[in-house]
């Protein structure tokens, strides 16, 4: 089985500043805010589009590229 690179959001919660807004810019509704309000990712519908990095103004979401296993 062959790695595939996708990337994926993470998010700082050093940086963040619990503003959510990041929320409504995600085309797939995976970001939504957890019980302590930082921003909680769902990776399985993410396509890593990167919409929420760029409207974070305090730059705390992070496009990481990531190594996973791919489908045989």
């Amino acid at each position: 089985m062959a790695e595939v690179a996708i990337v994926k959001p993470i998010v700082d919660v050093e940086k963040c500043i619990l503003c959510e807004t990041c929320l409504p810019f995600c085309p797939d509704s995976c970001i939504t805010a957890g019980d302590d309000g930082y921003v909680v990712v769902d990776y399985s519908d993410c396509k890593g589009c990167s919409m929420c990095a760029a409207v974070c103004a305090e730059e705390a979401i992070e496009m990481v590229m990531v190594f996973e296993k791919g489908k045989s």
